[in-house]
């Protein structure tokens, strides 16, 4: 398997089990409990696409914080 394949493998089950544990949270009662979960797991989802560019694409981590700089708000 090619290093692309097999990163967008990657990323792609990292982004189903977000979904996952996204869609199980969501059901809870809204509580601040359910907010920092909800928090975990974006930042669970954001290192898994951070690793991948990193590790599978050849991206330094310098690029990665670059880029994530530019997209900010």
């Amino acid at each position: 398997m090619g290093i692309k394949k097999k990163a967008i493998l990657e990323i792609t089950n990292a982004i189903q089990i977000h979904l996952r544990e996204v869609d199980r949270i969501m059901k809870m009662k809204e509580t601040f409990e359910r907010g920092k979960l909800i928090a975990q797991s974006c930042n669970k989802l954001d290192m898994a696409h951070d690793m991948t560019l990193h590790l599978e694409l050849g991206y330094s981590l310098n690029k990665i914080g670059k880029d994530k700089r530019v997209l900010s708000p």
